[in-house]
């Protein structure tokens, strides 16, 4: 009896959680399509009176649509394959969900828009002006951003992977999750490079104290760390960052977890380190210590 109460409750939570589900398990591209979709594939259209009165959900694969005024039109879920919309004016365009795999948006303004979940791969944007839109989302991998604005553009989860991101200007861009690669053209995760800073400064550390060991007498841990690999990383993070700030503005990993990284590898290097070297410049991580007599036992 008791099993058949165990199974009665399971199955009814289990239809309980499908049926609460039932919206969010719905096709996310179920927004109304038309029945017959305006099909414009590979057509050129050299003005806006020769588009039909509504483009949801259009067939635009391969068509030319450049220098139109496309302001707060309704392009959700699209069908835009190497389509092109060179110095078309987007702004406030609606291009959710929509197919943009290889179009042209060469110096488009597409601020303000929304391009949540689209997919962009291989997308060309040089010169296009995406301030302030809303790319959550989105697909961009391997997309061209060379020269592209994205100031205050929300890139919360966009793929950046293998985009080209030379020059573009990302002033309080934001987004959490955004993915990216440690480098690619035009972006490097500075926070991890200072991680293989920190690893260097750790080698020579190392180097410095085992360089001791070979000294007869030593026998005493000498713990007090140098601080002077310290100010050299901060100089070479202030360097990197600049550097960084200039050729690859675009920074979206989580920084604490590198940025921790570093700093715990940092403090294990000054340790290693050992204090300043003394005069015969034998590293002292490991003094010779013999309390003798005679006071310390002198080097061989």
């Amino acid at each position: 009896m008791r099993k058949v109460l165990v199974l009665a409750a399971a199955l009814a939570a289990a239809v309980a959680a499908v049926l609460t589900a039932g919206p969010a398990l719905a096709a996310p591209h179920d927004v109304g399509c038309p029945d017959q979709v305006p099909n414009l594939a590979g057509k050129t259209v050299t003005s806006t009176k020769d588009l039909p009165s509504h483009l949801r959900c259009a067939n635009l694969r391969g068509a030319v649509l450049d220098g139109l005024d496309l302001s707060q039109a309704d392009l959700q879920h699209i069908d835009a394959e190497g389509a092109s919309f060179r110095h078309d004016d987007l702004t406030q365009a609606d291009l959710d969900f929509a197919d943009l795999r290889g179009a042209h948006f060469d110096r488009a303004t597409l601020d303000q828009a929304d391009l949540v979940q689209v997919d962009a791969t291989g997308a060309f944007f040089p010169h296009a002006s995406l301030d302030q839109a809303d790319l959550t989302d989105a697909r961009l991998t391997g997309a061209d951003l060379n020269l592209a604005t994205l100031v205050q553009t929300d890139l919360t989860r966009t793929d950046l992977r293998g985009a080209s991101l030379w020059a573009a200007a990302s002033v309080m861009a934001h987004g959490g999750g955004t993915r990216i690669n440690l480098i690619q053209p035009g972006a490097v995760q500075l926070m991890w490079v200072l991680v293989i800073v920190a690893l260097v400064f750790l080698v020579r550390g190392a180097i410095a104290a085992a360089r001791p060991l070979r000294w007869r007498g030593a026998r005493r841990l000498d713990l007090r760390p140098d601080f002077k690999p310290l100010v050299a990383f901060i100089i070479a993070t202030f360097l990197i960052g600049l550097l960084g700030n200039v050729l690859a503005p675009l920074q979206f990993m989580d920084p604490l977890l590198p940025g921790g990284i570093a700093v715990a590898v940092m403090v294990l290097a000054c340790v290693l380190h050992g204090p300043p070297h003394r005069a015969d410049r034998v590293p002292l991580i490991l003094r010779p210590w013999d309390s003798g007599p005679d006071g310390p036992a002198a080097l061989p």
